[in-house]
């Protein structure tokens, strides 16, 4: 395992040393090209490669296209990370070793999944929507891009979970345990996370529009920059929680616990509390 982990990390030296070069010269053939860097695209196609997510082929794919096309160096990075499918599907999507399954990139939408043990799973890509997961065990699996929408993850156990820009608009989710849980970039548009517990869990920049979060637990979360424009916060504890630049728009924050947060650069315009701007009485 040491051997191959080196082998990757002396591979992607190369490749960024590889592409650097040729961006260099670029530069020097181009004179109105300034200050030409690595893509952030290309950055995060190298993680992806470095962390398993994306085999070998996809990830010369990358190198080429940026390499013969310097074009790409201003491309948006969800444009190229969408067009490279930037994980590996798995070779067996009807694996049954449970809990270490890897349906990265399988359809397994509208199946009955309540208390499997999904543990470690490889679950990145995996389109689960409508899938009934209640009381599923979860615990540190992988589900970056994962399609979870209307999922049912009533009393499911998330902890340590990688949802990385995840797919979970409507999922039905209440009493979810979620500690230490990667959201980030997620999308929870009307989701029902009511009385769930999510402290010390990432959502930086998810979007939780109009989500119920009635009564949760969000000790010492990081929601930084995210959007919870008409959610109901009722009752939510956010102790110590990172709000900066949160939008709280509409959001109805009746006797939310905001002991101790971080509410730099929010926009407070919700409800029913005092923080509030407008109706916040």
């Amino acid at each position: 395992m040491i051997k191959n982990l080196m082998k990757r990390l002396t591979g992607i030296v190369f490749a960024v040393l590889f592409v650097s070069i040729t961006l260099s010269l670029v530069n020097r053939a181009n004179a109105d090209t300034n200050q030409q860097q690595i893509p952030q695209w290309f950055r995060d196609n190298a993680s992806l490669w470095l962390s398993g997510d994306m085999d070998d082929s996809q990830f010369m794919q990358a190198i080429h296209l940026l390499a013969t096309d310097p074009s790409y160096s201003n491309i948006k990075p969800n444009n190229t990370v969408v067009s490279l499918h930037p994980f590996h599907k798995s070779k067996n999507c009807d694996d049954l070793n449970f809990p270490l399954v890897d349906w990265s990139g399988c359809d397994y939408s509208g199946k009955y999944l309540s208390h499997a043990d999904l543990t470690g799973a490889r679950l990145v890509g995996t389109n689960l929507t409508g899938t009934d997961m209640q009381k599923a065990y979860l615990i540190l699996s992988h589900l970056k891009y994962a399609n979870l929408s209307n999922v049912d993850l009533t009393n499911a156990d998330l902890y340590g979970a990688n949802l990385f820009d995840a797919n979970l608009t409507g999922v039905s989710a209440p009493f979810l345990s979620a500690h230490f849980a990667n959201f980030t970039g997620a999308d929870l548009t009307g989701a029902d996370l009511h009385q769930s517990t999510l402290s010390w869990a990432e959502f930086d920049g998810a979007n939780l529009t109009n989500a119920n979060l009635f009564g949760a637990e969000g000790v010492s979360t990081d929601f930084s920059g995210v959007d919870f424009s008409g959610a109901n916060l009722s009752w939510v504890n956010f102790n110590g929680a990172n709000l900066t630049n949160a939008d709280l728009d509409g959001a109805n924050l009746h006797s939310a616990n905001l002991g101790g947060a971080d509410l730099t650069g929010a926009s407070l315009h919700c409800q029913n509390n005092p923080i509030c701007i407008s109706g916040g009485q």
